[in-house]
């Protein structure tokens, strides 16, 4: 499908933003988050070629939420300031919109500030013991091998 889309066959760059755009919010829908990433980067360099605005901040939005729920909120915020600007530049649109991209952003600069005080996660700690786990399932199999190789070879001479 996306290779449909981005053979230029439907016509029009905005109708292609807008394809990428719709497969974006979908797949964040089922929980495909790279895969809508890469929709949202696409739709924003069709809506960037258009001058596009109305599509800028809607495809912003999205990136935000991907972010956010990959717990970067430092970059979601970022887009949530993206998506607020180029609103700025759009003309009948409502005060929910803005409202809903202000909670967002609000939303992630307070995760941002949890995450400040809690402190990054300890990635070295799990590697670590499931490294260990690791090395102990190896030592039991290659025991457990050896124990099994010798009744056999006992029993064969």
């Amino acid at each position: 499908m996306l290779r449909y889309i981005t053979t230029g066959s439907l016509g029009s760059r905005v109708a292609q933003g807008r394809c990428f755009s719709n497969l974006g919010f979908a797949l964040v829908e089922v929980g495909e988050l790279e895969e809508a990433w890469e929709s949202f980067l696409h739709a924003q360099q069709a809506f960037r070629d258009t001058d596009d605005p109305s599509g800028q901040w809607q495809v912003c939005e999205g990136l935000g939420g991907i972010k956010l729920q990959m717990r970067d909120p430092e970059k979601a915020s970022q887009y949530y300031k993206d998506a607020l600007q180029l609103l700025c530049k759009c003309q009948d649109v409502s005060s929910s919109v803005q409202e809903r991209l202000v909670t967002k952003l609000s939303e992630a600069l307070q995760q941002k500030l949890l995450l400040q005080q809690v402190g990054p996660p300890k990635q070295r700690a799990a590697p670590e013991r499931q490294h260990h786990r690791q090395q102990k399932r190896r030592a039991a199999v290659i025991s457990d091998t050896q124990q099994n190789r010798r009744p056999m070879l006992n029993g064969h001479t």
